[in-house]
């Protein structure tokens, strides 16, 4: 059966396709994607197994979430995602998406985009538990924070993460290099526990 764990889709975006809202996308090994992964309007669960990389085999963001969507990823690697673009592994702008990440490992990952992060939260509700984000970049002289950006009204949870090693290369602007929030004077609600 395609799609089962003994013939398993050979990405990612192909198993969104396939997938209805409620189901789990088990990932396992390394998947690369060549393109951006579009979740538009479903529920869905990424569950890593021990091993579960995500990378891009070329330059653009991995993942773009709209519509209404209630995405969880679980115990996954995103790698080596090099983009231009908001959010070089996610990028969100819509109020009626929710994001959680547990146990996630965010490395390696450039963007050269003013808002230049590994993920951009706009509009949007997120949540990050026991993640990392290690050794990321963002390479404009203007960026704006490398592994998190929130901007527009959200509301965002951070427990028991570490952010270590992220870089802005080229930065003139004297903005951070883990976490930055955009100011829209909109309702913006930001918890942090427990991280470094």
């Amino acid at each position: 059966d395609r799609g089962s764990e003994g013939k398993p889709f050979a990405t990612i975006n192909f198993a969104v396709t396939k997938a209805s809202s409620g189901d789990t996308i088990f990932v396992i090994g390394t998947v690369i994607e060549s393109s951006q992964i579009l979740i538009d309007s479903k529920d869905l669960t990424f569950q890593g197994q021990s091993d579960a990389i995500v990378e891009r085999s070329n330059p653009g963001r991995i993942i773009f979430a709209k519509g209404t969507s209630d995405l969880t990823f679980k115990n996954i690697i995103f790698q080596n995602a090099n983009a231009a673009l908001q959010g070089s592994v996610i990028l969100t702008t819509n109020n009626n998406v929710v994001l959680t990440f547990e146990d996630c490992l965010f490395q390696k990952n450039t963007n050269s985009h003013i808002n230049g992060s590994v993920v951009y939260i706009g509009k949007a509700e997120a949540t990050f538990t026991r993640c990392t984000f290690y050794n990321n970049t963002a390479t404009k002289d203007t960026a704006r924070g490398v592994a998190i950006i929130f901007g527009g009204p959200f509301t965002g949870t951070i427990t028991n993460c570490t952010f270590s090693e992220n870089k802005l290369t080229e930065n003139t602007a004297n903005f951070g290099a883990a976490i930055k929030t955009l100011d829209s004077g909109e309702s913006q609600q930001l918890t942090i526990t427990n991280s470094l």
